[in-house]
């Protein structure tokens, strides 16, 4: 049977024909019809992969980040949540995260990030035996965790994962530390250990 192409607009064919169209059309024998169907500039192949471009909830290449504190520790005030000031980035693939003014990850794309975050508390007989390690989503808690320490001289990382839901315009995630009791606290630099890092594993 002869291929019936009608109604398929934004296709050029060569001057010499298709030839064979079931090589000439991938995926299409020479028994199947094609009828009605529109191809538009936007779904054909390329070289350029956009979210835009990929099938309903695939991740793709969206955003994703990595971050955390560096330079000098940072002072910190006990029994209250403070954000953490994750100044330096290792890598920040849409320009989501901000790491001068707010600290905080405003991702572009709708969808359901994994995210994972750690504080590290550095030894200190003046410091509180327990510390928090939070993710807060739009300026409040939304997942967190702590470590207890039998006394306030031994060096903690407590850290959080979970995956949230981000709609890609307003929402916003931090990470927040809260020392219990103690008079002096700071999150530590060391080892970059003090760090906040997310992906988008599903768009919406």
């Amino acid at each position: 049977m002869p291929l019936i192409l009608d109604g398929i607009t934004g296709v050029t064919f060569p001057a010499g024909g298709l030839g064979n169209p079931a090589g000439a059309v991938a995926g299409l024998t020479d028994t199947q019809t094609l009828t009605n169907k529109t191809i538009n500039a936007s779904q054909l192949v390329d070289a350029s992969v956009t979210q835009a471009k990929l099938g309903t909830n695939v991740a793709g290449n969206g955003p994703a980040f990595s971050a955390y504190l560096s330079g000098t520790d940072q002072s910190v005030s006990s029994n209250t949540w403070v954000k953490v000031q994750l100044n330096s980035e290792n890598f920040d693939t849409a320009n989501c995260f901000d790491s001068t003014t707010n600290y905080r990850f405003t991702p572009t794309v709708a969808g359901y990030y994994q995210v994972s975050g750690q504080i590290y508390s550095e030894s200190s007989s003046s410091y509180g035996t327990g510390i928090f390690v939070a993710i807060y989503k739009n300026g409040t808690v939304y997942r967190a965790a702590s470590v207890y320490n039998t006394t306030a001289a031994t060096a903690s990382t407590p850290s959080i994962s979970s995956l949230v839901y981000l709609n890609g315009t307003s929402d916003y995630i931090e990470m927040y530390g809260y020392y219990v009791s103690g008079a002096s606290m700071k999150f530590g630099v060391s080892g970059g250990n003090t760090a906040f890092s997310g992906l988008l594993v599903r768009s919406a």
